[in-house]
């Protein structure tokens, strides 16, 4: 688990989190083939942000500013987002099959 951390201000991102969600992602395509298209574009959006986060905390180790981890926040926070809207929209395509 990878903790960066000042003061009052921390960033918890569990290293295997971004290999959770993409299995995730693997299941919902294999499920539900008929959204293979919005399951490819919630995977991209997802990277994007994981990826953006990434470069921010690079940036980070560079300066040391606070604003640095607020904003990899925000996009990991937002990773979160997608994929549990994501997941709340599976479950009514699941209800929506039977």
């Amino acid at each position: 688990m990878v903790n960066i951390s000042m003061q009052d201000f921390t960033i918890t991102c569990p290293e295997d989190w971004y290999k959770i969600q993409n299995t995730v992602i693997a299941q919902w395509k294999k499920n539900h083939g008929m959204f293979i298209k919005d399951i490819q574009r919630l995977e991209k959006s997802v990277n994007e942000c994981i990826s953006e986060a990434s470069k921010i905390l690079v940036l980070y180790r560079q300066t040391g500013r606070r604003s640095c981890l607020e904003a990899a926040n925000v996009h990991y926070l937002r990773a979160s987002d997608y994929i549990r809207t994501f997941s709340k929209r599976e479950l009514l395509a699941s209800l929506s099959k039977t």
